[in-house]
């Protein structure tokens, strides 16, 4: 059990750790020119850094449902699962007042998403492998049709994402168009719980073979409106096949790339986690209390927000202060730990469920 975990901590910590650098990026420096082709090619290190960001969600949600099977297989109980499930939705919910600089009453961020999970995973828990997979796929197709449906723009923002005008905004923004919806995201969390017993008995080979045949179908989507001219007629099938470097919404290539690469990042996480002496102890202490810190991180954002020091910084305050805050957080857990990380969010939800 400890290894499997250690493998979750390590990659929940490098998930929270390049989204920390990369929300710090832009609150404090306004992205300090991440946008501007000479500050990538004079900061190649730091423009890095903030762009591993874009793996970080994809992680930590499949990360999560793994973690969901070992809670499954520890205590064998549904109901148990379901409150941690609400728990955290409703932490979510909590966030979107205490953060009204970024979220509306009707946001749906990281935290739903995977209190969500919990409770799907809950009724799902006795499918067998195939059984998840045809869940895995219905999700994807699911997501597509919804936002064909919807008419959802290609490209939605963060004031769209929060707009509380558009119609039905809780369902709309929980299912298909808020920052992390269910369609498709539920299927990381699925694939995440499928892949549990794989990454547990350090055997991935299994898991590289799902991850190829993500990645192919990924291609053939990409290719198909130049195998089928036909194709690019159907509006339906454009969400299935445009490429989009950004996941708001995600569509069909964005939604195999970033699946198919999990297998490879666990497997590379899990040897990291082993073999590093020097990432282990940086990444590790963050996973473990990762709940915590990710609800904390983001008052930055409503404090700098409602002192007015927003985007103020330039880059090497902006890095100054993000090393000082995750440094912070990796010597809260040292000196928390032998108290069970007592009245943190991690303690809070244990207690919950």
């Amino acid at each position: 059990m400890s290894n499997r975990i250690e493998t979750l901590d390590f990659a929940k910590g490098f998930a929270l750790f390049f989204m920390v650098v990369q929300h710090l990026s832009i609150w404090l420096g306004g992205g300090v020119g991440a946008k501007n082709m000479g500050f990538v090619a004079d900061n190649p290190i730091y423009f890095t850094a903030i762009s591993f960001a874009a793996l970080s969600a994809p992680i930590f949600v499949f990360s999560a449902g793994s973690g969901a099977r070992y809670f499954m297989e520890k205590y064998g109980d549904r109901l148990k699962l379901v409150r941690r499930g609400i728990a955290l939705i409703l932490f979510g919910y909590i966030l979107n007042f205490a953060v009204p600089s970024w979220f509306s009453p009707a946001s749906w961020y990281v935290l739903h998403m995977i209190g969500f999970g919990l409770v799907v995973v809950s009724l799902i828990s006795t499918l067998k492998q195939r059984g998840l997979i045809c869940v895995f796929i219905l999700i994807f197709i699911a997501a597509m049709t919804a936002q064909h449906i919807l008419k959802t723009p290609m490209h939605i923002s963060n004031r769209w994402m929060a707009n509380m005008n558009l119609p039905m905004p809780f369902l709309r923004f929980a299912f298909v168009e808020g920052h992390f919806p269910v369609l498709p995201w539920l299927a990381f969390f699925v694939f995440g719980y499928a892949s549990a017993e794989y990454i547990a008995a350090g055997k991935y080979k299994r898991l590289f073979v799902y991850g190829a045949v993500l990645w192919l179908a990924g291609v053939l989507f990409v290719i198909l409106p130049h195998v089928f001219p036909g194709a690019e007629k159907i509006p339906f099938l454009e969400r299935f096949y445009t490429v989009k470097l950004r996941f708001y919404p995600m569509l069909g290539p964005a939604f195999f790339l970033l699946t198919g690469s999990l297998p490879f990042l666990m497997y590379i996480f899990s040897v990291l986690g082993r073999r590093s002496r020097y990432l282990s102890p940086v990444f590790v202490p963050l996973g473990k209390i990762s709940l915590t810190v990710f609800i904390t991180h983001l008052f930055i954002k409503q404090f700098v927000h409602s002192t007015g020091i927003a985007e103020s910084f330039d880059k090497w305050t902006t890095i100054g202060i993000t090393a000082a805050v995750l440094s912070g957080y990796i010597l809260l857990e040292k000196l928390w730990r032998n108290s069970g990380y007592r009245y943190g969010f991690e303690w809070i939800l244990r207690k919950v469920g």
